[in-house]
């Protein structure tokens, strides 16, 4: 299954109260390029790190942050992070 198919289950629990938003919201919306920065995030990289990591400059990667707050209807950077994080996680239990 894909994530999209079971994380709506998986997400309707409370204790991924930030990642059901997002789901709910627009993961969809999120092109490939911006689904793969936003795995990197959740994993800690910091923008110049995910910049290095994919041959990008740090402003294109900063450009991706702002488009994925305002797809995600996110606030701060700190929530751009714990939703990313929570996202890494779910991924996890793919089978």
């Amino acid at each position: 299954r894909y994530w999209r198919d079971w994380s709506s289950d998986v997400c309707s629990s409370d204790l991924f109260p930030i990642a059901q938003e997002v789901t709910e919201s627009s993961l969809d919306l999120l092109s490939n390029r911006e689904l793969e920065v936003f795995r990197l995030i959740g994993n800690g990289l910091r923008t110049i790190e995910i910049a290095k990591a994919l041959g990008l400059s740090h402003k294109t990667i900063e450009s991706y942050r702002e488009k994925i707050k305002l797809k995600l209807n996110l606030n701060h950077a700190s929530e751009l992070l714990q939703s990313a994080i929570q996202f890494n996680r779910l991924e996890e239990f793919l089978p």
